[in-house]
């Protein structure tokens, strides 16, 4: 079947799209417990404002996805929503300057443990330290993306069995052959 003649399901499968993407916003911006603190896994929102849904070819049907716009991003979010596994190559230097940055992590002396002054070279010791803790503990994720996808379905399964319904049924309608 064409594209065209499946309006009612593309339609609901965009409701589908839309309310994931909010849904997963919500979850990413959400204060949670993580290895017994208070943490928020949101610093600058830029994957939070680069979710979005689009619609792939498949042969000849479309597929909603829900992602990021740039592939950057998208390694990105698959971190935070799946995690870092322990003993692994650490994350880049680069990446956790700017979240000290923008986080306001206070900086301390590693060798007497008193906070210093948020110079270039103390953030950067600071972010290495961080990088190879990260490395050698890993992550764990907050499963936002999957925990989104989950409850729009749940939400929307008699949405898309009814609308694939009218969509067979006028096809079926059309046919010349079929009265």
């Amino acid at each position: 079947m064409a594209t065209e003649e499946l309006k009612n399901i593309r339609i609901v499968l965009e409701q589908f799209g839309l309310e994931a993407v909010q849904k997963a916003r919500e979850n990413l911006e959400r204060e949670r417990i993580i290895r017994g603190k208070k943490a928020q896994r949101i610093a600058s929102g830029k994957l939070r404002d680069d979710l979005r849904y689009t619609f792939w070819k498949r042969g000849k049907k479309d597929v909603v996805i829900v992602t990021t716009g740039e592939k950057e991003t998208r390694n990105y979010a698959d971190v935070i929503d799946k995690g870092r596994r322990p003993n692994r190559k650490p994350p880049p230097l680069e990446a956790i300057v700017a979240w000290i940055k923008i986080k306001g992590i206070p900086v301390r002396d590693m060798a007497t443990g008193r906070f210093v002054e948020r110079s270039k070279e103390n953030i950067e010791r600071a972010a290495n330290a961080i990088r190879w803790s990260v490395g050698k503990k890993g992550i764990e994720g907050i499963h936002y993306f999957e925990e989104a996808i989950t409850a729009t379905l749940n939400e929307f399964d008699p949405k898309i069995i009814n609308a694939a319904l009218v969509d067979i049924e006028a096809r079926l309608k059309a046919d010349k052959y079929i009265k």
